[in-house]
């Protein structure tokens, strides 16, 4: 919300310092992710410096950086009530009584969202998050490509690889790589 009364924000407009809940199914399964704005990346006096560009301060109102939590099903609608009403919980701890429903934990990076310029109709997104114990990433395609290692699944060209925007993927999906040692001299 802003400080301004005069300000209208539009529906999909999503501003660096809102909290949001991302809903989204994968795996069979269904994710809620209630985030909060992550202040922590950035110093007060924080500069990129670059030979092409020269340097620029690094401003938290310029990026959509999020850390929070998964939460089940069951929980998510009655927490999303209370964190609108503004109750505060300590997103790093996952142990407290008071984050019931909690399946892990959640840092993402909002790189489009919903504005009226939008070409998508959903939000484009990257980040990790953890359900019980095993951790998610979302990566957009593009960048899926460029990062993939050789234990990472395959992508098979399909229609619907034609619309993608963006892959998730699990820790246990990796192919697990067979180290070879070397044999000493004295074996056959």
């Amino acid at each position: 919300m802003s400080l301004n009364p005069n300000h209208i924000a539009k529906v999909k407009e999503l501003r660096h310092d809102d909290s949001l809940r991302l809903q989204f199914s994968a795996f069979n399964a269904s994710f809620n992710l209630h985030l909060i704005p992550n202040l922590d990346l950035f110093h007060p006096n924080a500069v990129f410096h670059s030979e092409v560009s020269g340097s620029h301060s690094l401003k938290h109102e310029d990026y959509r950086i999020y850390r929070g939590v998964a939460v089940n099903d069951e929980n998510t609608d009655s927490r999303w009530a209370q964190e609108q009403t503004g109750v505060w919980r300590d997103h790093y701890s996952l142990e407290s009584e008071t984050n019931k429903g909690i399946l892990g934990w959640a840092r993402i990076i909002i790189h489009h969202d919903l504005d009226c310029h939008s070409q998508i109709s959903h939000p484009v997104f990257e980040g990790s998050f953890s359900v019980e114990g095993d951790i998610y990433h979302i990566k957009r395609l593009s960048n899926y490509r460029l990062t993939k290692r050789s234990d990472d699944v395959e992508l098979h060209q399909t229609d619907a690889l034609d619309t993608t925007t963006m892959v998730i993927y699990r820790d246990s999906d990796t192919e697990e790589v067979q180290t070879l040692s070397k044999r000493s001299d004295e074996q056959p």
